[in-house]
């Protein structure tokens, strides 16, 4: 409940006032959801852990292409981390039949950033929306209240991470990212449309996806590496114009099976998922031996991957930190 969801009271209380034997399909439905939780944080999360904390342990032998590869990595390893955080509290609370509200509705298939933020830990988002813009905005002229307000709200959420100046200004730049994306909507939109039509609106929408993630994935690295001094020094060699000609330098990374491995497993792991496969399975009761004879061999395989390859143990949630 301290990293999330962050559910209301008005909806948690009166399940908890109410509270009655839950069904037995809402508890198959929830340990499905709970292996899923696990698979998400042993053998995704920590497994791209390995990788991005071998790139920052050494960042000043990493050249400009690794440093990139090692903040990609890192946005994976964060979302997938939360992410099965969020879904094995979720799956808990409905062993119990309570209902809690969605974290993440695939962030990283947002075109914007103001799109990222209605996909990314919306309980506290939506919270910091109701909570802290709209009492504040409603007492200022609008265009002050969006600017001002937007950027207050956002540093207050790199200070609900922790103190250190790194989540301030982790913060502070997602809010200018924030209130550019909202004040030149109208005109991306309009300019975009008079361009192009009919299928390349979907290539566009794309491309803007990745340009997203990449972004974000840049902003980690003040999660990524502790200090303030640390994290400009990334962020320099990785815009110091090296980064094509050190591209060659990435196979160093990847020359291990077992980062690859691990590089595969995510992408495959998140088409699938972003696709709506896993949710599918999660809510699907089967009806006869043959549906039954799958979803077991799904759900196995799941767990023998997370028993014979996850981290078990070894490491905490990310945001468990904050």
């Amino acid at each position: 409940m301290l990293a999330g969801p962050i559910e209301r009271a008005a909806r948690l209380l009166p399940q908890l006032d109410s509270m009655s034997r839950t069904r037995q399909i809402e508890v198959y439905f929830a340990i499905k959801q709970l292996l899923w939780g696990f698979f998400c944080k042993l053998v995704i999360a920590d497994k791209l852990a390995l990788i991005s904390s071998d790139i920052f342990g050494r960042t000043e032998q990493s050249s400009a292409a690794i440093l990139l590869i090692g903040l990609l990595m890192y946005s994976f390893q964060i979302y997938f981390d939360f992410y099965g955080y969020s879904t094995i509290a979720i799956a808990t609370a409905r062993l119990f039949g309570v209902q809690v509200m969605e974290n993440f509705k695939h962030p990283f298939l947002a075109s914007s950033l103001v799109e990222f933020w209605h996909r990314w830990h919306i309980s506290l988002s939506t919270w910091f929306r109701d909570y802290v813009y709209l009492p504040i905005a409603y007492k200022f002229k609008p265009i002050y209240s969006f600017t001002l307000v937007v950027l207050m709200v956002f540093v207050l959420i790199g200070l609900w991470h922790g103190t250190s100046p790194n989540f301030v200004i982790w913060g502070g730049v997602h809010g200018v990212l924030y209130i550019v994306g909202r004040l030149t909507v109208r005109f991306r939109r309009r300019l975009w449309r008079s361009v192009l039509h009919g299928n390349f609106q979907q290539l566009l929408r794309g491309i803007q996806a990745v340009f997203v993630f990449v972004l974000v994935s840049l902003t980690w690295v003040f999660f990524a590496v502790p200090g303030l001094k640390d994290a400009i020094a990334v962020l320099r060699r990785v815009f110091s114009g090296d980064l094509l000609s050190t591209l060659g330098s990435i196979g160093g990374v990847f020359m291990r099976f077992d980062y690859v491995s691990y590089v595969a497993c995510a992408i495959i792991i998140f088409i699938i998922d972003s696709l709506g496969i896993i949710r599918a399975v999660i809510e699907t009761v089967p009806v006869n031996k043959t549906e039954i004879t799958k979803e077991l061999v799904v759900i196995n395989s799941f767990a023998i991957l997370m028993l014979l390859t996850g981290d078990i143990g070894s490491r905490g949630f990310i945001y468990l930190r904050f």
